[in-house]
């Protein structure tokens, strides 16, 4: 497989898997503040910026491996 054809598919990977994902848990999170649901607009919220911070490691070609669900840790491999 070619560079091109696997930066291909790790963008779609992380198109698929975290960013749409996390675009979802987005509009959830802002419905769930509007509507004064706290617990689930705090849910949500740490949710998409946990795949978005993961969408953008991948972006980057920077590993996820190792990263679970610490966000600290995300932040400091994305910065």
């Amino acid at each position: 497989m070619r560079e091109d054809d696997t930066l291909a598919c790790v963008i779609d990977f992380a198109n698929r898997s975290y960013r749409d994902s996390a675009d979802q848990d987005y509009i959830m999170a802002r419905q769930a503040y509007r509507m004064q649901f706290d617990s689930q607009f705090r849910w949500n919220s740490l949710q998409a910026v946990e795949k978005y911070l993961k969408a953008i490691l991948l972006y980057n070609d920077r590993s996820t491996i190792g990263i679970s669900h610490n966000l600290v840790e995300a932040l400091k491999s994305v910065i």
